[in-house]
């Protein structure tokens, strides 16, 4: 389970989503008031933090990275503040923005790495633990080990809609939506996924 996040990670948030003319930074009589109260995007960082740190760090280990492509995500979203208030699952639309960020940093991570040769990036391999999918499904209560075997055997794109569908209880639109795919896409990720877990542990 990840850590809350810190004053300094959300400082930069705090800046943004507070400003100085907001109820939050002054009382009516012009004094600064103590009762000060976190603003939309604050608050929408501080609930979503350990979900998204949680999902950047199976695209990546890159522990550094991950946090940045996070502060970038929100960065963006304090720039549209009046977008975050609109936003019917914030969620879903926070783990789609941290994909493409990580991605796109990677990608450039890549082509620093490749100069000025011509390199094409494979998607980052996406890891599930066992434990991950405990909670969405009952067919792994006493099968771990050989839940592991078949995760492993899973193609990458399988294993990432699994966990978008069951760990983080997101909508077959949502889960491609996130992945980039069509819904329909996401649908055949899921089922596929699942019967191949229940084939190879009735085994």
């Amino acid at each position: 389970m990840s850590s809350p996040p810190s004053k300094a990670k959300i400082s930069a948030i705090e800046a943004l989503s507070v400003g100085d003319d907001s109820p939050a930074s002054s009382s009516t009589n012009g004094h600064a008031d103590d009762r000060t109260s976190p603003g939309p995007i604050e608050s929408l960082f501080r609930e979503h933090y350990p979900h998204l740190r949680g999902y950047g760090r199976r695209l990546t280990d890159d522990m550094q990275l991950v946090e940045d492509a996070i502060q970038d995500v929100f960065l963006a979203l304090c720039q549209r503040s009046s977008d975050a208030a609109a936003l019917r699952n914030p969620r879903s639309y926070l783990l789609t923005s941290l994909r493409r960020r990580i991605l796109d940093r990677l990608e450039a991570a890549d082509r620093r790495r490749s100069r000025n040769e011509h390199y094409v990036v494979d998607e980052p391999t996406f890891a599930v633990s066992p434990a991950d999918v405990d909670a969405a499904h009952d067919v792994v209560a006493h099968r771990r080990d050989a839940l592991a075997d078949a995760l492993d055997t899973l193609s990458d794109r399988r294993r990432e809609a699994l966990y978008l569908r069951f760990y983080h209880g997101l909508r077959y639109r949502e889960v491609a939506d996130v992945m980039d795919i069509r819904s329909q896409s996401a649908r055949n990720y899921v089922s596929e996924a699942l019967n191949h877990l229940r084939d190879a542990l009735d085994t």
